[in-house]
């Protein structure tokens, strides 16, 4: 059993540990409605030229929540998915459009997250949920992976990447 057959169950426990705590920030910044992205979380190890890579996937919409977004002007596709996510809560179609464009058009104003959206967060924040609940950990999990001193700079380095 060589080097990398060690490494690949601690790498493969620590990810899920890694996407667990990612999936965690999500729903503490008030990210979770229907369930989607939740799901839509996996984590990958794989071995790329005798270096193991470790991987989180996470659904489409992972880059609007992680940096915010700014509006230029109202969109349909704005209002698309806004409504889609009115009538999840609830709202009767007619309603759900005339919300969306209440949003749609805050959000223009002032961004999204809009100030309104932090209603919805446990833990004061709307973005950021990669940094929070990956990056902010890291440290411990190349600890946890420094059995052996050169598998910890590669590990490292290829995070870093």
């Amino acid at each position: 059993m060589g080097l990398i057959d060690h490494i690949l169950p601690a790498l493969r426990r620590e990810m899920d540990v890694l996407a667990e705590s990612f999936k965690d920030e999500l729903k503490q910044q008030g990210h979770y409605n229907t369930g989607q992205l939740d799901k839509s979380v996996r984590t990958s190890v794989t071995v790329v030229g005798g270096k193991v890579v470790g991987q989180i996937f996470a659904g489409g919409t992972i880059d609007f929540l992680e940096d915010g977004t700014r509006h230029k002007r109202v969109t349909r596709k704005q209002i698309s998915g806004l409504t889609d996510w009115l009538k999840h809560k609830g709202f009767n179609d007619k309603k759900a459009k005339s919300v969306a464009w209440a949003i749609a058009v805050t959000q223009v104003k002032e961004g999204s997250p809009t100030r309104g959206a932090f209603e919805y967060s446990h833990n004061g924040r709307r973005t950021g949920a990669i940094k929070y609940g990956i990056a902010a950990r890291r440290a411990d999990f190349l600890i946890k992976l420094n059995f052996k001193q050169g598998v910890t700079y590669a590990i490292k380095d290829t995070l870093q990447k």
